[in-house]
């Protein structure tokens, strides 16, 4: 526990400026810091992409926005020169008594260098020995905290984000999952799946990060069809523009009973039309957080090998869906040349999954489900 007081706590700074599940397995460590300083005025600074998702969130006072991307080194050191440039918001604001950089793993984003910038008299973030690569990758960051968590133990990262609370000497009360729509979002999302109402609906999170976690569009499809023919299922595609062509492909297999929102839609339409689906099945990736968000269960296509390292970045141990009923379907161990996890650039040991897995995974879920609202 740090011995920070928190009745002395006025001004708050979270940088949250990763990706759209990250900042989702966030939302219930914003809501207890809230609950923690009900007075206080909380500034959250996220990416770009994920402003949208967060633009209605409750519990804080103001939310900014740096375009930040982490796909390749170019983008990372672009990363760190945009939150260098954005030091000059601070100069023009109230100081910070307290910031918070949440991200547990490598800082490839510049969190780091915002927190040291709003010169907050507190700083909290993950130390760079919590983890060999971080170690290594982020030498020289953790100078710009004043108070570090060394806590290297594995954990889901709801838990992780939620630590914080804890060592601030806060209390958590709950750890649900949240996120937030306008009427204008619901009533997209009614009107748009008007044909699918009382039919089984199932989400596909058919697009991914990167390629290494993209399960085949034709595994999808194969699986859609079995589906289709047992369930009487329809279907609603979730993505990015770059998931397009895949969402093509899929809709001209499988006919009617499919509408394509793959590059169509804000991310808060998203949300709304997970809400409206009984299923999520996907890639590991952001709309299976927010399925979970909205209280969806989901099954979970993942490259990361059942024997693999549980520490890594594409572990279910430590980003599996949280707070609903879902099954993982995963290789057994990975293809050569890997081997602790997936380091391919394109899909590769995700491709041992097989369709029949995932279907079965499919059904014992729906089979537990009933007798769950049996009883």
């Amino acid at each position: 526990m740090s011995a920070i007081d928190l009745n002395n706590i006025n001004r708050v700074l979270v940088v949250r400026l990763d990706d759209i599940g990250d900042m989702v397995l966030t939302t219930p460590f914003i809501r207890e810091l809230r609950r923690n300083l009900p007075n206080a005025w909380i500034t959250l600074i996220v990416s770009e992409t994920v402003f949208n998702m967060v633009e209605l969130c409750p519990y804080v006072d103001e939310i900014l926005k740096v375009n930040c991307k982490a796909r390749c080194l170019t983008d990372c050191v672009r990363n760190f020169i945009n939150a260098i440039r954005f030091r000059k918001h601070f100069c023009n604001s109230e100081s910070y008594d307290l910031a918070i950089a949440p991200r547990w793993d490598v800082d490839l984003h510049g969190a780091s260098i915002l927190a040291y910038s709003s010169k907050a008299t507190h700083r909290i973030g993950y130390s760079r020995k919590v983890k060999r690569s971080k170690k290594f990758l982020n030498w020289g960051l953790d100078y710009c905290f004043t108070d570090l968590l060394y806590d290297n133990k594995l954990k889901h990262e709801v838990e992780r984000n939620l630590s914080i609370i804890n060592f601030l000497g806060g209390e958590v009360k709950t750890k649900k999952l949240e996120l937030w729509l306008g009427s204008e979002d619901i009533s997209f999302a009614k009107q748009q799946l008007s044909g699918f109402r009382n039919k089984f609906c199932i989400g596909i999170g058919i697009g991914a990060g990167h390629r290494r976690r993209i399960w085949p569009v034709t595994n999808f499809i194969e699986l859609a069809l079995k589906c289709k023919d047992t369930y009487g299922a329809k279907f609603v595609l979730v993505g990015g523009p770059e998931d397009e062509e895949k969402g093509k492909q899929f809709s001209a297999q499988l006919g009617e009973g499919v509408i394509d929102f793959t590059g169509k839609t804000t991310l808060r339409q998203t949300v709304a039309l997970l809400k409206y689906c009984d299923l999520l099945v996907g890639n590991d990736t952001g709309s299976k957080h927010i399925a979970a968000a909205m209280e969806v269960p989901v099954v979970e296509i993942t490259p990361h090998p059942f024997s693999g390292d549980p520490s890594r970045n594409m572990s279910p141990k430590r980003f599996g869906a949280w707070g609903v009923k879902h099954i993982v379907v995963q290789p057994n161990k990975a293809l050569s040349p890997c081997s602790e996890t997936c380091r391919a650039q394109e899909s590769h040991c995700i491709r041992s999954v097989k369709v029949e897995s995932v279907y079965k995974a499919i059904g014992k879920l729906l089979s537990d489900h009933e007798k769950a609202i049996a009883l």
